[in-house]
């Protein structure tokens, strides 16, 4: 709908009248604009995530582009479910069902804890000195995924996977390298060139360690990144964000609980 005539017609005596144009879900008039309206400075207020590799070309392209901001930085509350992928009988908008009270589109959840999603965003933006390894969730391995637009992946930065194992695991890298060479537990699983800044990987989990290397078009290693699973050992530890307190304020304690590192030979 965006790049018809007719939007055309009538988005420019507004945008004309701007200093910038933000383009919602707009990247399909992007070429268009640029050369239509080589004077107009636009960004991209709101984009999908799944679009960001193919927005940034874009962005680095034409210098009337100056920024992308995908949908979106930080999880909030309503929109539930929007950006939440899920394993359920029947597909719908959202996965989420009651008592759901976030979007799940975040890069960082509510808590603050950046999912994969940040991991390939910071491929594509140059920013990223290693590959980043993300692995769908195992324990739903084999079931059939609902996805949903404002989401560009549900992989989670972990190799333990408890009672998972054999379990076909799906293992994304990212990285802006000319290949990346994926070993478990020592052992090669494969190597490939990355598309779009990821190289997707399958292998039978067992626990261990998962690592996976960077290698630039000249053949060296430029970065490296490994993943160690746990024991299954745990432990729980709350650590408030402050100690002194007074009547009326706020207290955030985080719990966590922590797994420790077998030693995997």
């Amino acid at each position: 709908m965006p790049t018809v005539k007719k939007a055309d017609r009538l988005i420019t005596p507004i945008a004309d009248e701007l200093d910038i144009a933000g383009y919602n879900y707009g990247r399909g008039r992007y070429s268009r604009d640029a050369k239509l309206h080589p004077q107009r400075v636009i960004f991209g207020s709101e984009t999908f995530p799944s679009d960001l590799w193919k927005n940034w070309q874009l962005v680095e392209q034409y210098p009337q582009l100056i920024g992308d901001f995908m949908w979106t930085a930080w999880d909030y509350l309503g929109e539930v479910g929007l950006g939440a992928w899920g394993y359920s009988d029947q597909p719908h908008f959202s996965v989420s069902a009651y008592p759901g009270l976030t979007s799940g589109s975040g890069v960082f959840d509510i808590t603050g804890h950046a999912g994969a999603e940040l991991g390939f965003a910071r491929a594509v933006w140059h920013l990223a000195t290693k590959p980043y390894i993300g692995v769908r969730p195992l324990n739903h391995s084999g079931e059939k995924l609902y996805k949903t637009a404002w989401r560009g992946t549900n992989a989670e930065p972990s190799w333990s996977w408890a009672g998972c194992a054999g379990a076909k695991a799906t293992v994304e890298v990212y990285s802006e390298a000319a290949k990346i060479e994926l070993r478990l537990n020592g052992q090669l699983v494969g190597t490939k060139r990355p598309h779009h800044d990821l190289a997707r990987f399958t292998v039978a989990y067992q626990p261990g360690t998962l690592t996976a290397t960077a290698y630039a078009a000249t053949g060296q290693a430029t970065g490296e990144t490994t993943l160690t699973s746990a024991a299954p050992q745990l432990g729980v530890t709350l650590l408030p964000e402050h100690t002194q307190l007074r009547v009326g304020d706020i207290a955030y304690v985080p719990i966590t609980v922590l797994m420790m590192p077998a030693p995997w030979k």
